[in-house]
């Protein structure tokens, strides 16, 4: 199983605190924003990859970020023994494999592309 693992990166002009806070909120708010958006995350998909599927596949497995009810992605909390992260997840083989690292990888653009627009370093870390 592929993780695309998204958290808060180094950000010089801020404040250990404001780090902390502020930019968390940031990220969970644009990962909610891009998720609503089934068809940004499609056509982000076909910018890189136009040829994998036909539109209306990609919308189906676009739809399960809109639907919080697998391992497409989750927001995780900070706990005590674990950073605060957003994780999503791809398993599987064949053509639906494919499909759903493309989906992690354009959703992964998605948001780092917003939070550089806000002025604030993420890191992507594939395992």
């Amino acid at each position: 199983m592929t993780g695309y693992h998204i958290s808060i990166g180094y950000n010089s002009t801020l404040t250990h605190i404001e780090r902390a806070g502020m930019t968390w909120e940031a990220l969970k708010e644009v990962v909610a924003e891009l998720r609503s958006q089934p068809n940004l995350i499609v056509g982000e998909v076909q910018r890189e990859r136009s040829n994998l599927a036909e539109p209306h596949i990609l919308l189906d497995y676009a739809a399960a970020y809109q639907d919080g009810i697998d391992k497409t992605l989750n927001i995780i909390e900070a706990t005590d023994d674990r950073p605060a992260e957003i994780m999503q997840l791809a398993s599987g083989s064949g053509d639906g494999r494919d499909i759903k690292e493309a989906m992690r990888r354009a959703f992964c653009r998605l948001v780092i592309f917003e939070m550089h627009k806000r002025g604030i370093e993420v890191n992507l870390i594939v395992a």
